[in-house]
């Protein structure tokens, strides 16, 4: 098992980021949602808020304002398509 998820956020138009990282907690309909590696594929709603990549020790690395969307998880990759981000 890799070390590592693959972040991937996309609008409409194209891709915006691809990067590995440790962890990335992203604005779930439900609540805040931390993605850790091995995480049983899932489909998650998406509202608007920041997508946070985080460090070994939680620390917040990296900080994208988006817009509603959707989150697909499955085999350490973490897509996230969204109608904007900041």
């Amino acid at each position: 098992m890799s070390g590592e998820i693959l972040l991937k956020i996309y609008v409409p138009s194209k891709k915006i980021l691809e990067k590995k990282v440790e962890k990335v907690s992203i604005p779930a309909a439900g609540g805040d949602l931390t993605v850790l590696i091995g995480r049983a594929p899932s489909e998650i709603l998406l509202k608007s808020g920041s997508v946070r990549i985080l460090g070994k020790n939680a620390e917040i690395s990296e900080e994208y304002q988006i817009g509603p969307g959707i989150a697909d998880i499955a085999g350490n990759v973490c897509n996230i398509y969204t109608e904007s981000v900041q």
